[in-house]
């Protein structure tokens, strides 16, 4: 699970503005990629938005829930169309699942999933507040966690993971940057559609 939470502060201030809790996936391999990716996103299309809010606490934390929360939405309509599939594919082949297959048909039945996905077909309807695992809290002792994140909002802003630069950190995984490149949204548009 790797709960975590992010502690949003303005510059020159001693107590964060704003903290969140995130139940799962803390890890910097995990929400530091999230969290780089998200701010990434704002400098990408910046120009499409009134402001960053990068020196702002209060409205990037704001941000980064809304972001976090349709990720988390995308994520869930990925993985009920991928089930179902491969409900009607293992149907289709008369298997329990496409795990007890053999290594190159269960690769072909992924494929065919993979590229169902893709084509867009049977959407799976996901109500915009379908959401959870994530939260504002008012104290961090509240939830204590081995990961903990200060997101300095100084206009660019820093990331920290346990008082140490995110990007430092995650400098030591040797495949970091295709992370955060598997991360960033496919198109423009992609925050542009409900799920």
């Amino acid at each position: 699970m790797n709960p975590a939470t992010i502690s949003f502060f303005n510059e020159r201030k001693d107590k964060p503005t704003s903290i969140i809790y995130r139940h799962h996936d803390g890890l910097p391999r995990g929400l530091g990629i999230d969290l780089l990716t998200f701010t990434n996103e704002i400098r990408y299309t910046r120009t499409l938005m009134l402001d960053s809010h990068f020196n702002d606490a209060s409205y990037l934390s704001a941000k980064w829930i809304v972001y976090d929360a349709i990720r988390q939405q995308k994520h869930r309509g990925e993985m009920q169309r991928f089930y179902r599939k491969d409900r009607e594919l293992s149907e289709k082949l008369n298997v329990k699942s496409i795990e007890d297959l053999p290594e190159t048909e269960r690769q072909e039945c992924i494929d065919e999933i993979l590229r169902y996905k893709e084509t867009g077909e049977k959407i799976t309807p996901v109500h915009y507040l379908e959401f959870s695992s994530i939260g504002i809290i008012s104290d961090i002792g509240e939830f204590p966690t081995e990961n903990n994140y200060q997101v300095i909002c100084n206009g660019a802003p820093l990331i920290l993971y346990n008082n140490l630069n995110l990007i430092e950190v995650l400098k030591e995984e040797k495949d970091y940057p295709q992370c955060i490149e598997s991360r960033r949204p496919k198109n423009r548009e992609e925050f542009y559609y409900q799920v």
